[in-house]
């Protein structure tokens, strides 16, 4: 295994999994010893804004690594574990209120998005599909948030979902209603 799919392998866990772990020194380790070069890349822990370290790598080798992450399709976890960094305190957060709360904002994001649609159709303006896309992200913030608040990864969400609705196509039911269709 080269050492950038060393450190590639290394950073699908979130950057505080990794630090609560103590495993920063462990992928330091991972770089030959001729390679270290100490290079802050600024990257900093969003809980605590501190640097996440001073990997030692030189410049080039940090900049391929970084072009190589970057090219990686973004998961639904990754999101996920992402979008939770940018949570911050809402009503009832660790109560059923907060349960409320979220589900609440996801429906209120999702009207957003209509409304978007509504308005240029009323208007007779064409739509706005960056508008429209912006609340679909909103929409899938409070999906991710609500998803780790009931303990599931969005992943199991999203296949849960995908089986669901093949077994309906399957039976000729995708059209009709209800949820135990």
């Amino acid at each position: 295994m080269t050492m950038t799919e060393n450190i590639t392998k290394s950073v699908t866990d979130t950057v505080d999994e990794i630090a609560a772990k103590s495993e920063l020194d462990k992928v330091a380790t991972q770089i030959p010893a001729r390679a270290k070069l100490e290079c802050d890349l600024a990257y900093r822990l969003p809980t605590s804004g501190r640097a996440l370290t001073n990997i030692v790598i030189t410049r080039k080798q940090a900049e391929e690594i970084l072009k190589e992450l970057r090219a990686l399709p973004l998961t639904f976890d990754a999101y996920q574990k992402a979008a939770s960094t940018t949570a911050v305190a809402y009503p009832g957060r660790d109560s059923l209120l907060g349960l409320i709360y979220l589900t609440a904002k996801l429906n209120t994001e999702a009207a957003e998005a209509a409304q978007k649609a509504l308005k240029a159709w009323r208007d007779g303006n064409t739509v706005d599909p960056v508008a429209i896309a912006s609340e679909i992200g909103d929409v899938l913030w409070y999906c991710a948030e609500t998803a780790s608040k009931l303990g599931f990864d969005l992943s199991e969400i999203a296949q849960a979902n995908l089986t669901k609705l093949a077994d309906r196509q399957k039976r000729g039911v995708i059209a009709g209603s209800g949820d135990n269709r």
